[in-house]
């Protein structure tokens, strides 16, 4: 049985800096977003692109955690879906990316977590996962409007 959370929030940066910001996978950039990242590494397909496979090596309080992140369609700058699998259930998250009338930009998740019905997890993950959404929401919005420079690689950005 899966579980669905959305969020959204608007940026006030054009949409083409906001995609360039939100599928950087350099290792700074991950670290701006978890600093429990300690390693990233990528099949060399460019950040982004359809087939593209990240995995992130993540520690807290002397427990090591390895996840990967997939992207499984793309049609940027419109739109990217990441399935992302680890020691949890596995994620399928699609991020939009709209302009909207000002020059802003509207960022939207729609996440689904994929938990067994009988899981004693799903409680827990009812209460964290809106949280997570909307700080990490927060925070593309924080760095974005920051002002500071994406370091994506491997785009034609």
């Amino acid at each position: 049985m899966a579980l669905h959370f959305l969020g959204e929030v608007d940026v006030a940066a054009p949409r083409d800096r906001v995609v360039a910001s939100s599928i950087d996978t350099s290792l700074d950039h991950m670290q701006r977003f978890d600093p429990r990242v300690e390693s990233v590494e990528t099949n060399g397909v460019p950040d982004g692109a359809v087939g593209q496979v990240v995995t992130v090596h993540a520690a807290s309080k002397g427990v090591h955690t390895t996840f990967t992140i997939t992207t499984v369609e793309s049609a940027l700058p419109d739109h990217v879906v990441e399935r992302v699998e680890g020691d949890g259930p596995e994620q399928l998250v699609r991020t939009t990316f709209t302009t909207l009338p000002d020059g802003g930009t509207r960022v939207a998740f729609d996440l689904t977590v994929s938990v067994p019905w009988w899981n004693p997890m799903r409680l827990l993950f009812r209460l964290v996962l809106p949280r997570t959404i909307r700080s990490t929401l927060a925070r593309i919005k924080e760095f974005v409007e920051s002002g500071e420079q994406p370091t994506t690689r491997g785009t034609g950005s």
